[in-house]
Formats: structure tokens, C-alpha cells, sequence
């Protein structure tokens, strides 16, 4: 799978055939060994709800 960008400890990958658990064009954010999974649109589609160091959830999008 292939890394897009990598900075501040976030890791974005994206996979080229990972429709089986999510459906919709989606993209992997790795940082500090927990890892979410975000739609295009920014919605959160799955990981933990709270993003670590954050004020509020979903800050990193």
C-alpha cells in the first residue's frame, strides 16, 4: 500500500482495493499505533472516536 504523506507522526496511506470493509474512496491515517480511516468527504469511517492530543474528535481531518 502505498504512503501518500507522512508529517507532524501521521502516516496517510491509501489502499488500491480495500472495499470489502469500507465501500466508499477512503484513505488510512496511522499516528502513535492507532490508525483511522477517513472518506474523501472527511467523515469518519472507522478507529478510535477521539484522536489522541486533540481538543475535540475528528480534529486531524
Amino acid at each position: 500500500m502505498p504512503r501518500i504523506s507522512e508529517f507532524y507522526g501521521l502516516v496517510i496511506y491509501m489502499y488500491w482495493f480495500d472495499t470489502d470493509r469500507h465501500k466508499l474512496p477512503h484513505f488510512h491515517v496511522r499516528y502513535q499505533g492507532q490508525e483511522w480511516v477517513y472518506g474523501f468527504d472527511g467523515n469518519l469511517l472507522g478507529g478510535p472516536k477521539k484522536c489522541p492530543g486533540s481538543q475535540s474528535d475528528q480534529s486531524m481531518v
